[in-house]
């Protein structure tokens, strides 16, 4: 301890050394003098935010609220275009029981009235699980852009969560549909066609049944929809057919031998059937195209 006061005295404009102290004053139930010195470092740098961000961190953890309140509040002033000082200012009445105020703090992060600023703005109800805002907000988001899948994305999720299926399921699939032919969304693709089977699955009357076989159909057409396949292959996984969902990919894969999502897939599903040789030789395949 005495060493670091030796060091806060000789460098007082370096305020993680000021920091630190203030934290071993507090830690050593020296409250009082914890408390004064963190109110000097606010004062003695006013407008720097790394500053401000760490106090309310500090204050935060010495259950200090309405200082680390106002050091939020501060961080806004400083940076009020940073959304995330929003955010945590908001945090901080929701977390009080103020739901209005927060609401009220949130809403500035859509001052912009951009698609970028009205989905972080959904984001936060999303989180906060305000789901009727957050649907409402994505729906603004995607009025100014409507074919970015990112933003179809975040409604799609949060209509799922509100167990609005029919509407998740038709958002999941318009997900597809703007991802169509764009090899960097393809974890976003193969996402989407998780959450259409999981939706599907877990609804009463068992519509996964006749959507494997509209599917089925679909697939066998020519020209063959192989969107379709590859929906059948994960609904034919999530109902334990993983010979079924071997027998597909093989059928994706004899359209296009070269689909490395297929053959990733079926090295994943020959595992499952403990046709070890054939994994290990696709593997070898897969590294040797590498």
């Amino acid at each position: 301890m005495r060493q670091v006061e030796q060091v806060a005295r000789v460098a007082p404009g370096e305020p993680r050394i000021q920091l630190e102290l203030a934290d071993r004053y507090h830690k050593k139930n020296q409250r009082a003098k914890a408390l004064a010195l963190a109110k000097a470092i606010s004062g003695r740098f006013p407008d720097d935010a790394g500053v401000h961000s760490a106090l309310a961190e500090m204050y935060s953890r010495w259950n200090e609220e309405k200082l680390a309140l106002h050091e939020y509040e501060t961080l806004v002033r400083i940076e009020p275009s940073d959304d995330t000082h929003l955010v945590n200012l908001g945090e901080q009445y929701h977390q009080r029981g103020d739901k209005a105020r927060a609401e009220e703090i949130w809403k500035r992060i859509a001052a912009a009235r951009t698609p970028e600023a009205w989905a972080r703005l959904a984001e936060v109800y999303a989180e906060h699980d305000m789901g009727k805002e957050a649907i409402e907000t994505y729906g603004k988001a995607l009025a100014l852009k409507p074919r970015d899948a990112q933003l179809m994305r975040g409604l799609a999720a949060v209509l799922e969560r509100q167990r609005q299926d029919d509407r998740a399921v038709d958002a999941w699939q318009r997900v597809l549909e703007l991802t169509a032919g764009d090899a960097t969304k393809k974890p976003l693709r193969r996402e989407a066609r998780t959450r259409i089977v999981a939706i599907l699955y877990r609804r009463a009357g068992s519509p996964l049944t006749a959507k494997l076989r509209d599917w089925q159909r679909r697939f066998e057409a020519r020209p063959a929809d192989v969107e379709a396949g590859y929906l059948l292959v994960e609904g034919l996984l999530k109902v334990g057919r993983y010979d079924d969902a071997r027998r597909q990919l093989g059928a994706i894969l004899a359209l296009d031998p070269k689909d490395l999502d297929a053959k990733h897939q079926l090295v994943a599903v020959l595992r499952s059937l403990r046709r070890y040789d054939e994994a290990v030789k696709l593997l070898k395949e897969l590294a040797a195209s590498s």
